[in-house]
């Protein structure tokens, strides 16, 4: 681990999350668990050291996990992959955001260009 504030987060899915209809946006509710790796650096000299220890870390961690992505640890590489984020539902999110921002006003590191919401 590079840097102290690397790490592995474990966080687990119980309860009501599990109750889950067919028109969520959230389609990872018969998941037990959330794993992210979060490579957190400080300053510039940590950064690709922290950057490196992440995307090893997940390689290492992917063959165990499914092929979701939880869409509040968004991963800015996976961006251009909606379904992993929102299932079956991934053409509806994209027409609910074309028609509600259609001048991408909110944006985020989930939240392509219209046009680069690709499925």
């Amino acid at each position: 681990r590079p840097a102290p504030y690397c790490r592995i987060n474990v966080d687990t899915i119980n309860g009501a999350v599990h109750h889950q209809s067919e028109s969520s946006a959230f389609p990872h509710r018969n998941s037990d668990y959330i794993v992210s790796v979060m490579g957190v650096w400080f300053t510039e000299e940590n950064k690709g050291a922290a950057l490196r220890w992440a995307n090893q870390t997940m390689a290492k961690l992917r063959p165990f996990l499914n092929e979701g992505v939880y869409v509040n640890y968004a991963d800015p590489s996976m961006a251009d992959k909606p379904e992993c984020y929102f299932g079956k539902m991934a053409a509806s999110v994209k027409n609910m955001k074309n028609a509600v921002d259609s001048q991408n006003s909110l944006i985020g590191s989930l939240n392509p260009e219209p046009t680069g919401f690709t499925l």
